[in-house]
């Protein structure tokens, strides 16, 4: 067995599971990996976790057992997101309940591991990518949260310029509930004398993902009326 490193970037990991031999061979799976791994602290019941991320303490995630001493099924991780909401969580199964750990990610899990196909890479990977997919959603969230309360006008479109998303502004600028654009062809509100611009612009952007583009066009209001609007525009396809 190899001497086991910690992983300072990563943090480390609350371990929430009754079978000390479960737990034993967790983290001989871990020592096992050649590159730094997590600390892996380890607590017994819901509740001592409960307890520890109540004092405050840093963890990275938490690898959970569904079936503990104080808590069964899904409730127990219904009763660790009431008091940990903020913490990416990798739920642990038996052979036999692969499909409860496909309701646990439906739930709010950010992926699930049967014990009996468990391996120190696949660990670190579903880590890896629980407290990733965790970190794209916070981002996600804060930024729906600044779109939606700015007063700009903020809109997703495709390549051909079809809206996928449009921002609660929409109805403050230009007339129209948000949900009315969805789908609908942005060049077709756009006077036809700016159009050709447009697509210059737009042309331009798909060649060079890396720049943006800056232009002043006439759009229809739901008045039937045209507002000048300055708009920036950034290629984020990839």
């Amino acid at each position: 067995m190899t001497t086991p490193r910690p992983h300072p970037a990563m943090g480390s990991l609350l371990l929430v599971e009754d079978n000390p031999g479960d737990a034993d061979l967790l983290r001989e799976h871990l020592h096992d990996v050649e590159e730094p791994t997590p600390d892996v602290e380890w607590v017994r019941t819901l509740a001592e976790a409960l307890e520890r991320l109540g004092r405050g303490e840093a963890h990275a995630a938490v690898l959970l057992d569904l079936d503990l001493p104080d808590s069964t099924g899904l409730d127990t991780l219904d009763r660790l997101f009431e008091g940990e909401p903020d913490l990416p969580v990798v739920v642990l199964t038996g052979a036999d309940v692969e499909a409860l750990g496909v309701r646990a990610v439906g739930r709010g899990a950010a992926d699930f591991l049967p014990k009996d196909e468990l391996t120190g890479p696949l660990l670190l990977r579903s880590v890896r990518y629980a407290m990733e997919r965790h970190s794209r959603r916070r981002l996600e969230a804060r930024y729906r949260a600044l779109v939606e309360s700015s007063r700009d006008l903020v809109a997703i479109l495709d390549r051909d310029l079809t809206i996928r998303y449009a921002s609660p502004s929409f109805r403050q600028i230009l007339g129209y509930h948000p949900e009315e654009k969805i789908g609908a062809d942005a060049s077709l509100d756009v006077h036809p004398d700016d159009r050709s611009r447009l697509r210059r612009e737009v042309d331009r952007l798909l060649e060079d993902p890396d720049d943006s583009a800056h232009l002043r066009c006439r759009v229809r209001h739901a008045d039937g009326g045209w507002r000048i609007l300055d708009t920036t525009a950034q290629n984020l396809f990839d």
